[in-house]
């Protein structure tokens, strides 16, 4: 069976956010943008690893440490994409087939995933885009008769 790519369909204008970026910053680039995630790049533009839009993620470290309210808030004003990175994200390579890209993506609940080749970020799939792929793919005679 000839499997499309990643190649062919990913989105290769991708809004990427430095390690050095304010959380609040990006959070706010996210709400903004209608993202859920962004891919954090370090200063020599490598992939690191997704920021997930999750001002409820210090709330609950917080907790855990007990801080005062004002140490709280000045934590959370110092605080960096690079500090809450998460450098687990699964990524996929160009070659990668999009059958699989979709598979990834629904046994892992994200909607988008990196797309990386020799540790840089090269695009960016979509689950948007997988429907963009299966639409185009499909032959009218593949379609249900009544």
């Amino acid at each position: 069976m000839n499997w499309q790519k990643t190649s062919k369909w990913m989105s290769r204008t991708i809004v990427t956010i430095s390690a050095s970026t304010p959380v609040l910053d990006a959070w706010q680039l996210m709400e903004q943008s209608r993202f859920r995630s962004l891919p954090v790049i370090d200063s020599a533009g490598k992939y690191i690893g997704m920021l997930a839009y999750s001002p409820n993620y210090l709330a609950l470290q917080n907790e855990e440490n007990v801080l005062d309210s004002w140490q709280f808030i000045l934590a959370l004003t110092e605080a960096t994409a690079g500090d809450h990175v998460c450098t687990t994200s699964p990524t996929i390579t160009l070659n990668t087939p999009v059958v699989e890209a979709a598979a990834l993506m629904k046994s892992t609940g994200h909607d988008a995933l990196p797309v990386v080749e020799n540790g840089t970020l090269v695009g960016m799939l979509s689950l948007e885009n997988t429907f963009q792929m299966a639409v185009q793919q499909k032959r009218p005679t593949d379609q249900l008769v009544d």
